[in-house]
């Protein structure tokens, strides 16, 4: 276990360091390292540590996935403050697809019309599930 934790604590100097390779690297050894330990919390934070690698390489789609995986694996070894953890991660990582699509909107505005539809259906979407999920942070916090 304490390799595991030590690979997470390296990928996050990684992240730091923008060397987003290596701290892929580490967070795939790590998770199969607490994988073959069957220790669900070490590889929701190995998932975690994943999704601020691609939200580091502006990969907003790639982080929400593999935040969801981590969700669903904090729920599985029923850690509250991981998954708190994960919902704020999923609200700011929906915030940042947000910014994407306004920056996309800005760049192809023409003539007082937005042509990209799918921009503003993500905006909107992203939006939504940022507070949804931030919400349920919140709710789930409070019980604790």
């Amino acid at each position: 276990r304490e390799t595991g934790a030590a690979l997470l604590v390296l990928a996050e100097l990684h992240i730091e360091n923008r060397s987003f390779e290596e701290a892929e690297a580490a967070c795939n050894e790590a998770q199969s390292i607490f994988k073959g330990l069957k220790h669900k919390r070490g590889q929701a934070y190995a998932l975690q540590r994943m999704a601020l690698v691609h939200m580091a390489k502006d990969e907003p789609e790639k982080a929400l996935k593999v935040a969801e995986q981590a969700k669903s694996m904090c729920r599985a070894g029923e850690d509250r403050d991981g998954e708190i953890q994960t919902l704020y991660m999923l609200a700011h990582t929906n915030l940042e697809r947000s910014m994407r699509s306004l920056e996309a909107l800005d760049g192809q505005k023409k003539g007082g019309v937005y042509p990209m539809n799918e921009h503003w259906r993500t905006l909107r979407r992203s939006n939504k599930e940022a507070s949804k999920t931030a919400r349920f942070a919140h709710a789930l916090a409070s019980m604790s």
